[in-house]
């Protein structure tokens, strides 16, 4: 059986018992360069020191050494190994398996250099001890860039590859998913800025800024889409509303990764009193804890009770967010905001458009619950104009459920052809059904809808020729006490499929569905 055969074998094996396998690439390792001089072995041990970094921060299960491991034209030895089981030693001590192959300086001959024949000669030569391995030195390589290592991360449910460069200061670089696909995860009902003036609401928060990240760290997406109520704006005393909307979307901008929002009933709704502050007599209206002001904007180091509209929200977010994709959408829907649609273009061919993602606002707060004719109506118009003959799928994200949700709805549990571990919640729709429905099912090219709202429910069921889905509650605000999680959805260029199933915070992958294939 030839090398290859082996290895594809023995890489299947590890796999199946993993559902990721991440694989790391040293390159150029170059040991064993001027052994007679100083920089020599301090370059060696630097790799050394390197290797160590890479390989505690990424964790890899396989090790692959791309060549040039030695630089054999610099050994006056007549047994290279020590400095190749040097190599080799930080990888071994850490007990994860390797293979490596050969470049052009591993077995190359002798080189006398020239300065060697000046006046001051030969100089002495410092051999390592006759022993099979050790801690050695050699060259790190006269190139000043930041070392670093290729990373080749392989999941094998659902099926991706994806690669990025990690640098040894720790920096993670040119992430690119091998196998051309575009993911997406979707937050839903994040519920940030509740009972500001206890401390059960700012450790909710924290614990939503938690989630996200692991959520993130785990999926790590090409996108995000935020799906309404993202804030709870009925518990806000601050009049711009935008230092819990920035926090709701720092974890996603820490990591570079651009992001899309559609408003929920919550976003802008106006601020309730809470009755027990005028039913207490010990202590009335309590101390309010106001946010610091911020670059933002956000704060004025006073609270007071103004609210912030949803044009003010996403105006706020655009404006300082290089990342943001967000759009107020065409005036003549106001005052309904973020109605809009962005292409998602191919990875080899950037004319070329693989799917179209839509974002309506469902309305709630101070605006009716519905999407309005008049959002219908540039919908078709949209989708006419881009979309001709509807030859590209179509994606649609909005936060309150239409009436065909009701529908479809499981009864008790959730039985096939519906998809899901959730079903907790009756549908809560929009308050009327002015034709968005008729439009979507009448189009071949739209796939699916997505939506929050209902907290305790993350299922996807069918509807004539397209899903209806929900997302899954993803902040600690709000009410339910569900484990929290994302969905996610991934779409894979060639062959063309979009998939979808649910992150859970803790891990697990459940309800994997196919949307289009």
């Amino acid at each position: 059986m030839s090398l290859l055969y082996f290895f594809f074998f023995f890489f299947l094996s590890l796999l199946s018992s993993a559902s990721t396998f991440k694989i790391t690439l040293f390159a150029d390792l170059h040991y064993g360069e001027n052994p007679w001089s100083d920089w020599g072995p301090e370059h060696d041990k630097a790799s050394d020191n390197a290797m160590s970094v890479l390989l505690d921060q990424e964790k890899p299960d396989f090790v692959v050494f791309l060549g040039d491991i030695i630089t054999a034209n610099n050994l006056l030895i007549a047994n290279a190994s020590f400095y190749w089981d040097q190599a080799m030693s930080s990888t071994k001590n850490r007990g994860i398996s390797w293979a490596t192959v050969f470049g052009n300086h591993d077995d190359m001959s002798f080189v006398w250099p020239t300065e060697w024949f000046s006046p001051s000669g030969i100089p002495q030569l410092r051999c390592p001890p006759p022993t099979s391995s050790g801690s050695g030195h050699g060259g790190y390589g006269n190139v000043t860039l930041p070392k670093g290592a290729r990373i080749i991360d392989i999941t094998e449910q659902p099926f991706s590859i994806k690669s990025w460069i990690r640098l040894e200061t720790g920096d993670i670089q040119s992430e690119v998913d091998l196998t051309s696909t575009f993911k997406i995860t979707l937050f839903a009902d994040l519920h940030y800025g509740e009972n500001p003036w206890s401390d059960w609401g700012p450790d909710h928060d924290k614990a939503s800024d938690n989630a996200m990240s692991v959520l993130l760290d785990q999926e790590r997406p090409d996108f995000v889409v935020f799906l309404g109520d993202i804030i709870t704006a009925n518990n806000l005393l601050i009049a711009n509303a935008s230092f819990y909307w920035d926090q709701a979307m720092s974890s996603t901008k820490n990591r570079g990764i651009p992001w899309a929002t559609v408003f929920g009933n919550h976003d802008d709704a106006q601020f309730e009193w809470p009755r027990e502050w005028f039913n207490s007599a010990d202590t009335g209206i309590p101390e309010v804890r106001c946010p610091p002001t911020t670059s933002s904007g956000s704060g004025e180091g006073t609270c007071d009770f103004k609210g912030t509209t949803r044009l003010e929200l996403m105006k706020g977010e655009i404006e300082r967010n290089n990342l943001s994709r967000s759009q107020n959408g065409p005036t003549e829907l106001r005052p309904s905001i973020s109605n809009y649609v962005l292409p998602i273009t191919s990875s080899g061919n950037p004319q070329s458009t693989v799917a179209f993602m839509y974002f309506l606002d469902s309305g709630g707060g101070f605006n009716p619950g519905l999407i309005s004719n008049a959002q219908v109506r540039w919908f078709q118009n949209k989708s006419q104009e881009i979309n001709p003959g509807s030859m590209v799928p179509e994606l649609v994200f909005w936060h309150i459920p239409s009436k065909a949700y009701e529908e479809v709805a499981p009864g008790s549990g959730i039985q096939q052809p519906c998809v899901g571990s959730i079903n907790m919640d009756r549908v809560a729709a929009q308050e009327q059904e002015v034709g968005i429905m008729d439009v979507l099912s009448s189009r071949p090219s739209v796939k699916a809808v997505f939506v929050g709202h209902n907290h305790g429910n993350d299922w996807c069921c069918p509807y004539k020729k397209l899903w209806l889905c929900y997302a899954r509650h993803t902040g600690y605000g709000g009410y339910g006490t569900w484990p929290k999680g994302a969905r996610i959805i991934d779409i894979t260029e060639q062959p063309f499929s979009i998939k979808s199933w649910i992150r859970m915070e803790q891990g697990e992958i459940h309800s994997e569905v196919v949307i289009s294939s």
